[in-house]
């Protein structure tokens, strides 16, 4: 094995090196599922992202507290990354090996995320709750939302709080990126206040 996968080095050897190469491929990606699996079923309590790049076979894996908000880092941030076709250089670790590695720190952090007490449930019943939760809880040191944050307190999925995050998205109305507590008060689905 060189860099992490199978090389053949003799033509009778082909058709039993393919095969390796290929049982090797499919163990690293039954391991990317089980970790895909993880992110999906425990996104109430833990946001795992993972992230593949293609055009250098990178395959990174981060994971956050429930509460995480872009751009915020915290010390309890997990982070790993490596690359699908060669090993890690400091311990010749398999990309197999690696991910293991991964999975098995992940489902670490899913128990102490699932042994955590409870968080309060937020409760926005309206764009003058959305706007008051802006004031008290600011996003990177400001009061202002974006789409995304609006969608993901938007527990109770209100309309017109979808209404708003949508206008933001798509920047129509007059929306541009993101929403102060003025605009997020007067906001009118249909146009600007």
């Amino acid at each position: 094995m060189n860099q992490g996968t199978v090389t053949c080095q003799a033509s009778t050897q082909s058709l039993e090196c393919f095969i390796e190469q290929e049982n090797q491929h499919r163990e690293c990606l039954d391991v990317i599922q089980e970790i895909m699996g993880l992110a999906i079923s425990h996104h109430q309590i833990i946001k795992i992202l993972v992230e593949f790049l293609p055009y250098t076979a990178q395959f990174s894996v981060r994971a956050f507290d429930i509460n995480w908000q872009s751009q915020v880092v915290s010390g309890n941030d997990y982070e790993a990354k490596f690359y699908l076709n060669r090993n890690r250089i400091k311990d010749n670790a398999t990309p197999l090996q690696q991910l293991l590695d991964i999975e098995d720190d992940l489902i670490e952090l899913v128990a102490e995320a699932k042994a955590q007490p409870a968080k309060p449930v937020l409760n926005i019943q309206s764009l003058d709750d959305l706007a008051t939760f802006a004031e008290t809880h600011p996003f990177s040191g400001t009061q202002m939302l974006n789409f995304y944050e609006i969608r993901h307190v938007n527990t109770q999925n209100i309309p017109e709080v979808e209404l708003l995050a949508e206008a933001l998205e798509n920047e129509t109305y007059g929306m541009v990126g993101l929403a102060t507590p003025e605009l997020i008060r007067g906001f009118v689905a249909g146009g600007e206040a």
